[in-house]
């Protein structure tokens, strides 16, 4: 009596490992394929013990070169629009931390100081030479605070979009730091479900890259669906979520001209906290005012994504980035 029910589990039992081999076969054809129909934007340069996609654009014209640094899970794809107008201006940088983008995966968890060396490191192979503006947006503006920790003599201006500050938490309410578990949990399954194609056709970052040229939408989107992308992705995240102890201490910002842009609209489909954005504008004229020469900018419709990635903003962003590049002539 017992044979019907055994095989009847037989048979959904083999089906669903028949599905998941195929899942995991496309996945491995599609990762290939990938490859070769979104072609590097940049060149790989050897930093050590990975190769990182470093995208450089326009001419040393005697200004600084800008260095543009993408948040949590951004990469270089997110700057078309940025880099395109700085670019008839002087020499831009946009580079794909290790993990994400063209960029291999390094041996070791990300860190914020070590990144900063890896990307010295691709600069100087480049022949790159300092000064240096650097722009950061999200968590990238905690990646720019560690590089100039690190190399504070390179550097003549530093412009945050919409950034994250080392001491969020202490000011954030509880339901940011329940959003953050939450997201956490959720990628951690996508990560899994990665490995079966899953994330070629439900990706969350569609919604994120919606500002962007349908080319780089379909770039983003297509090397963004990678198991390896979403456990960098959350290797980062456990940075943000374990601040300040694994931010290293801020330098000196006084002499710095510094700028700071903030959002003020919750990305489509999202809802925040009520109070949150009058929270972020503190912190981040609080970051504004660590330079003698610090500048707070609200970019009144903008959310969090569109901030960086939408024309009509960025076109704002760089008159203020191109202000910066006159004052800052290179002898």
């Amino acid at each position: 009596m017992l044979k019907q029910p055994i095989i009847i589990i037989s048979i959904i039992g083999g089906g669903i490992a028949i599905l998941v081999l195929i899942g995991f076969t496309i996945e491995r054809v599609a990762q290939t394929q990938v490859i070769s129909q979104f072609l590097a934007l940049g060149q790989l340069v050897d930093v050590g013990e990975y190769q990182m996609h470093v995208y450089v654009t326009g001419e040393a014209t005697g200004k600084p070169t800008v260095i543009l640094e993408a948040g949590n899970g951004g990469f270089s794809t997110q700057w078309v629009h940025l880099q395109n107008e700085l670019s008839q201006y002087t020499q831009v940088v946009s580079y794909d931390r290790a993990g994400y983008g063209w960029s291999e995966p390094a041996p070791y968890p990300p860190n914020l100081t070590r990144n900063a060396h890896d990307l010295q490191t691709a600069l100087d192979t480049l022949k790159i030479k300092p000064p240096y503006l650097l722009v950061g947006h999200s968590m990238g503006g905690l990646f720019n605070l560690s590089y100039h920790a690190e190399y504070p003599d390179n550097i003549v201006g530093m412009v945050f979009l919409d950034s994250t500050h080392p001491n969020m938490w202490e000011y954030f309410p509880d339901e940011m730091r329940d959003r953050q578990n939450s997201m956490s949990a959720l990628m951690r399954i996508m990560q899994f479900a990665a490995n079966f194609g899953v994330m070629r056709i439900f990706n969350p970052l569609t919604a994120v890259v919606v500002d962007l040229p349908e080319a780089e939408q379909n770039a983003s989107l297509a090397l963004s669906a990678t198991p390896q992308y979403i456990k960098t992705f959350l290797q980062e995240a456990e940075i943000v979520s374990n601040l300040p102890q694994s931010m290293p201490p801020i330098s000196d910002l006084s002499d710095i001209p510094l700028v700071v842009f903030s959002a003020n609209s919750a990305p489509e489909g999202q809802t925040m906290p009520e109070g949150i954005f009058d929270i972020m504008h503190s912190l981040h004229q609080q970051l504004a005012e660590m330079s003698n020469y610090g500048e707070w900018y609200l970019l009144d419709g903008a959310n969090h994504y569109s901030i960086v990635m939408a024309e009509e903003y960025v076109s704002q962003i760089a008159e203020v980035i191109r202000h910066m590049l006159a004052m800052q002539q290179v002898q």
